[in-house]
């Protein structure tokens, strides 16, 4: 199956778009069309060229590269001087601007050639689609690449990657009118299959009601991504990363509403606690448990997971996998770093290695009287507070009461909230030997 991809970004997907790349070539999505516009164009010339050692090393650069430098300039020679210009006077000092002549234009057009192949690009079988401004009569131009000419071909590419400093003098131009006309351009083509990064989703439901239909997956960053033209590695680093895993979990390749889960491999943990959850668990620990949910002690599987599933819904996790739901839930108790792969296996692990530590450098805390003073004497109506270690601080005092104490039990966990207490409940059965 054939796909196209639009781009469309203002400065602040950066390399986000570059890890959706990364994703769909994981995924085989074969690509026969990239449309782009805006800061875009050079991501999809690096996906283009199809290397993506060459995308990795652009955007591993220094943060003050030439591209950064020359944007700050035309953003403040813009709100210092050209935003009150006639056009033509606007025109004239867009041409001083980038013109060979300019020693900041040069070096970002020679930074450019550095991460770019033109023969590449030429060779490719995509056909890559360019929205972006005449280098001569700065004038908005559509256009594949193929026309543009080796004198010119690098002109075009940085005209378009400033394109939001050209939008800011289209009068009537906004973020919706620029990803409509991408649409637009995307409705004549052959391909019906399209991945879009970012658009919005109101003009996506219109473009599929077309006639004939048009498929569309939307990418949507599930953090924010930072300032606009941010390049610190960092920030860099998180958001290629965060574009891999979005497209994984969008493609159904991972699993989880938080974390990125990959449940067709490294499973034996999960199939042990999901088989396992619900059922009564004996002695003492299974008595605290019924008295934690509310339920009588003759209570059995069936009734367990309903009531589980009551309390799953008093969270943001409503209407999700159980069993999942709880290990996502455990996971941000302990604060697990999210933008990562896990099999079901390696996060069951982590949360017993985070467990371990915790304990390993804070069992004195947790065990010293000022501690335990502040927990059991907090009014019954206030909430844990949601960090790891008053987490686990609530969960080793849970596992040491004696059910002959169960009113302080039960003064405990009505400082629980649902998540704290679906967190209890996995730990518990993911323990149990």
């Amino acid at each position: 199956m054939k796909w196209g991809l639009l781009l469309w970004d203002d400065g602040a997907k950066g390399a986000y778009e570059i890890g959706v790349w990364k994703g769909l070539m994981e995924c085989r999505a074969d690509l026969s069309t990239v449309i782009s516009a805006s800061a875009s164009i050079i991501n999809a010339a690096l996906i283009v060229q199809g290397k993506m050692s060459s995308a990795l090393n652009y955007w591993s650069a220094d943060s003050q590269n030439p591209l950064v430098a020359f944007n700050r300039h035309l953003a403040e020679q813009y709100a210092a001087q050209w935003s009150g210009m006639d056009e033509p006077t606007l025109h004239q000092k867009l041409g001083q601007a980038f013109h060979p002549s300019n020693p900041e234009y040069r070096r970002a057009k020679d930074f450019l050639a550095d991460h770019l192949d033109e023969s590449a690009i030429r060779r490719s079988s995509i056909n890559f689609i360019l929205k972006t401004y005449d280098p001569k009569t700065f004038e908005p131009v559509t256009t594949p690449f193929s026309r543009s000419s080796s004198e010119n071909w690098l002109d075009w590419m940085l005209i378009g990657f400033y394109y939001p400093i050209f939008r800011s003098i289209s009068m009537g131009k906004t973020d919706a009118s620029e990803e409509q006309d991408l649409l637009n351009i995307a409705t004549e083509q052959e391909t019906k299959q399209w991945v879009s990064v970012g658009f919005r989703p109101d003009l996506l439901a219109r473009w599929k009601r077309q006639d004939p239909p048009i498929n569309s997956i939307n990418i949507i960053p599930s953090e924010h991504l930072g300032l606009s033209m941010d390049m610190k590695p960092e920030n860099v680093m998180k958001n290629l990363e965060m574009g891999y895993l979005d497209l994984l979990k969008k493609w159904d390749r991972l699993e989880g509403k938080f974390y990125y889960v990959d449940l067709q491999s490294g499973k034996s943990l999960w199939k042990t606690f999901h088989k396992r959850l619900g059922y009564p668990i004996p002695g003492e620990s299974g008595i605290k448990l019924n008295a934690l949910l509310g339920m009588g002690s003759a209570s059995g599987k069936e009734e367990m997971l309903e009531k589980l599933e009551t309390i799953l819904k008093e969270t943001t996790y409503r209407g999700t996998n159980l069993p999942l739901s709880m290990l996502e839930i455990t996971a941000r108790a302990l604060q697990l770093p999210r933008l990562k792969r896990y099999t079901t296996n390696e996060m069951i692990q982590e949360i017993f290695g985070t467990v371990n530590n915790l304990l390993s450098n804070h069992l004195v805390t947790i065990k010293s009287a000022d501690t335990i003073s502040r927990t059991f004497k907090r009014d019954v109506d206030d909430r844990l507070p949601s960090d790891p270690l008053s987490f686990l601080s609530a969960y080793v005092y849970f596992l040491s009461l004696r059910i002959h104490n169960m009113e302080t039990l039960t003064r405990l966990t009505k400082q629980f909230t649902p998540e704290t207490l679906l967190s209890i409940v996995a730990l518990i059965y993911l323990s149990e030997k």
